[in-house]
């Protein structure tokens, strides 16, 4: 059995043969907790039919620069898996529940930091007030916030709905506003 490395931290992966065996699918890795696609199968070279030779690389899930800079114990654990099914519901075609999750990642963040639970708009003036965040920020969690009430509600205007570039922009803001908040050496990368 190969044990592949993972494409995010390049740790091996250890895989069990019997449970792999002719595995197509995603995993996620033992040490950085990122997901990545595999494929085990037979070779046209394999001698015998065992389904546990690796046929490609293990590619990342999702775009590896909308996680770059986010670890964990920097970022809240919880914020980060958050955070991360965002960037994999984009990779998977659901733009809408990336915003929805964007929405979320930053209403944790806020309540994390001391702001009260509230309506998430008053929760970003909340933060503007007590000088959490830069103004580019500010106006940054205000789109999110908007973007994901949008995601959440369905619109007769087809023009308001969320599409993927939305979804990656709100990815993208979201990324700023955890690393502007939980560390913010990550924004020189």
């Amino acid at each position: 059995m190969p044990y592949p490395r993972c494409p995010h931290c390049g740790s091996y992966q250890i895989l069990d043969r019997e449970t792999y065996r002719y595995y197509k699918g995603s995993i996620t890795c033992f040490d950085c907790k990122g997901r990545y696609y595999v494929e085990f199968g037979d070779s046209a070279n394999a001698p015998s039919y065992s389904g546990n030779t690796l046929l490609s690389e293990p590619r990342p899930i999702g775009d590896p620069e909308l996680m770059r800079g986010l670890t964990v114990p920097a970022i809240p654990k919880s914020l980060y898996y958050v955070y991360e099914e965002a960037v994999l519901a984009l990779a998977v075609g659901i733009p809408k529940g990336t915003a929805l999750l964007c929405r979320y990642v930053v209403q944790q963040a806020l309540l994390l930091k001391g702001i009260p639970d509230q309506e998430p708009q008053k929760m970003v003036n909340i933060a503007r007030n007590k000088n959490f965040l830069s103004e580019l920020a500010i106006r940054q969690c205000s789109a999110t916030v908007f973007m994901g009430g949008k995601a959440g509600h369905p619109q007769a205007n087809w023009v308001e709905n969320i599409n993927p570039n939305d979804a990656k922009q709100a990815l993208l803001v979201t990324r700023r506003i955890l690393l502007e908040l939980f560390n913010p050496g990550g924004l020189d990368d």
